[in-house]
């Protein structure tokens, strides 16, 4: 998905970004509610970032490089300086909040923009300095630690090993480290106990209260307290040990509900709409009725047609009284030609009977032969009885085509008639699936016309009903592989709810592969009974490919991030621990299964890793109740 201002919803999500990793930090920031903040869904968050973490440095980048301009921006004079310097970094809470949390994350290990962080704190050694030469401070003062006494007015204490370490280079956990503290603290705060007579400002007011709280606490440290021989306290942590078990290989995406079919209806007549039997929203059977448009029209074009089609018949019993009448006419007019021909054959009878006379003559008289014409039967009579039948004939076969044409009619009327009862019962519109109307269109007393916009309404079918999702391209042939061996079940589950998860089937894998985000997309047939999903609606989706046995698994809380990626705090058999890198195959319901770094039977630190530094001695504590999980 693109922007059509991609700054402006880069700068949104930003700032959405740093509202919540400054109140949650890294690990507890999710980029649902970023993405929430933000107005943008999770696919335009990650096109823009890639993950949580390229954000934050991204979010880091961008303070460096505002203190970067208002440090750039400091007055030439000292005395000048080191307020401006102090009132603007208080401003920033944000970025405080930032510097604490990444100190969190990171531990002892090495910040984002660390160069750019000496450099300020280079600046502002030397503006202390200046100011000490000025006269403006005590000159036996530590530039160094008076610059970290400043700080802890506008940072909180877990940011201060990092501090530490970037304006001194010490380690804030060396004991000569924390000699040297402490006596500067304690004489910092007997000077400024001595010159803080009502006479000094604001700044020198702030480093006497802080000068005498870090002093304080400096005494309540474990270094300070009395402690037996050779004993070194323990941090306190919570810790869980590695378990193998045999554990579902999920992906993890979110998916759009759609309606598993959705029709949209309209009219097939034209007329006015007089009664809605329906209410949106409603859930409907196939066949229930939902409209009624005016029938009459439509009843009177029916009666027309059903008068025409009477009529019709009429005219075919009409044609058929004829064809009847001129069948009666031709058999007469066979029965006059028989007799013309039995006429005939008595003529030539006679003739035959004439000429054997005439032979027995015309030996006698044959001079008067060729003076006689013999006359027979008139050949008119036998031409008239001839064209008469020809006549019946033709006028039969007319007959019969009168009869034909008839009948077609019939047909066609009747073919108009079943047209007019389709048109008449078009003026009941029921529904066509089962499903859930939508928005009502069109109110009772309006005209519709057939097949013309707007529709009426919508009806989605919502059991069963679709999820469709996207993986990444690289999960293709796991799925395809998985697929082949039977179906692969999918879990879907609305943000935020508490109800069991609903359980659907991959009913279809799309054919091509999204280039433009590197996905492939899915769909899923959930049945929908208890109906959680509703079409539109966003969900977590969990599609599990296959089982994986004897994974090793921890609790997900025992895995932190550093700048070289992931890792666990491990508990040595000494009680000290150790930082192990580690690849994460997956996390689920709280627990993350480990490919490499981590043995099963291993111990892990699940809570109290802020105060954790490669060696560092651990005091084991239970863990409270209700946060144990499996392995712990």
């Amino acid at each position: 998905m693109k922007s059509r201002n991609p700054e402006r919803t880069r700068a949104r999500i930003l700032a959405a970004a740093l509202r919540e990793f400054s109140a949650k930090g890294l690990a507890g920031a999710r980029v649902e509610a970023i993405a929430r903040r933000a107005r943008v869904n999770k696919r335009m968050l990650y096109h823009y970032f890639g993950d949580k973490e390229v954000l934050f440095h991204a979010i880091l980048r961008q303070k460096l490089a505002r203190q970067a301009r208002w440090l750039a921006a400091a007055p030439a004079d000292p005395a000048e300086r080191l307020p401006y310097w102090f009132t603007r970094a208080r401003r920033d809470r944000d970025w405080i909040r930032l510097m604490e949390w990444e100190a969190l994350q990171r531990g002892s290990g090495p910040v984002i923009g660390e160069a750019d962080r000496r450099q300020a704190f280079a600046h502002a050694l030397t503006a202390l300095r200046e100011g000490q030469a000025r006269g403006l401070l005590d000159p036996d003062l530590d530039p160094a630690h008076t610059l970290l006494s400043m700080m802890a007015l506008t940072t909180f204490p877990l940011a201060f090993p990092q501090l530490t370490r970037l304006v001194t280079g010490a380690a804030p956990t060396s004991p000569s480290f924390r000699q040297k503290r402490l006596a500067f603290l304690r004489g910092f705060a007997a000077r400024l106990r001595a010159r803080s007579n009502g006479s000094a400002g604001p700044l020198v007011t702030g480093l006497v209260a802080v000068a005498l709280t870090l002093a304080a606490c400096s005494d309540r440290s474990p270094s300070a307290k009395t402690q037996a021989p050779g004993a070194a306290a323990g941090v306190p942590v919570t810790i869980a040990t590695a378990v193998r078990k045999t554990v579902p290989v999920q992906l993890r995406a979110v998916g759009n509900v759609q309606a598993f079919s959705t029709v949209s209806i309209k009219s097939q007549v034209n007329g006015q709409l007089m009664t809605v039997h329906f209410r949106e929203g409603q859930d409907l059977k196939q066949g229930d009725l939902l409209f009624t448009i005016d029938p009459r029209p439509l009843q009177a074009a029916l009666q027309q047609t059903e008068a025409n089609v009477a009529r019709d018949q009429a005219q075919v019993r009409q044609a058929e009284a004829n064809s009847a009448r001129d069948q009666a006419q031709a058999q007469q007019a066979q029965a006059a030609l028989a007799q013309a021909e039995a006429q005939l054959r008595q003529a030539q009878a006679n003739v035959a009977r004439d000429t054997a006379q005439l032979d027995n003559a015309r030996a006698q008289d044959r001079r008067y032969a060729d003076l006689v014409q013999q006359g027979y039967v008139a050949r008119e009579q036998y031409d008239q009885v001839h064209t008469a039948l020809e006549t019946a004939a033709a006028t039969v076969r007319a007959d019969q085509a009168m009869v034909e044409n008839a009948r077609a009619a019939i047909a066609a009327a009747q073919a108009a008639l079943e047209q007019a009862r389709l048109q008449l019962a078009y003026a009941e519109i029921r529904s066509p699936i089962d499903g859930r109307t939508g928005n009502l269109m069109v109110q009772p007393g309006n005209l519709v016309k057939a097949n013309d916009v707007p529709i009426l309404v919508t009806i989605a079918q919502v059991r069963p009903i679709y999820v469709a999702f996207a993986v990444p391209e690289q999960y293709l042939a796991d799925v395809r592989k998985y697929m082949a061996a039977g179906p692969l079940q999918v879990d879907a589950r609305p943000p935020g709810s508490t109800a069991p998860a609903d359980g659907g089937r991959v009913s279809f894998v799309d054919n091509t592969v999204d280039s433009t985000t590197g996905t492939i997309q899915l769909k899923a047939t959930f049945p929908n009974q208890e109906g959680r999903l509703w079409p539109g609606q966003f969900v977590n989706v969990v599609l599990t490919l296959t089982t994986e046995p004897d994974a090793v698994v921890i609790p997900t809380q025992a895995i932190q991030t550093g700048q070289n990626g992931q890792y666990v705090f491990v508990v040595k058999p000494d009680e000290t621990v150790e930082p192990r890198s580690v690849t994460v195959h997956g996390t689920l319901d709280g627990e993350t299964v480990v490919e490499r770094g981590i043995q099963a039977s291993e111990r892990v630190v699940t809570d109290g890793q802020l105060r954790l530094v490669p060696g560092a001695r651990v005091e084991i504590r239970p863990a409270p109740a209700a946060a144990e999980r499996t392995g712990g």
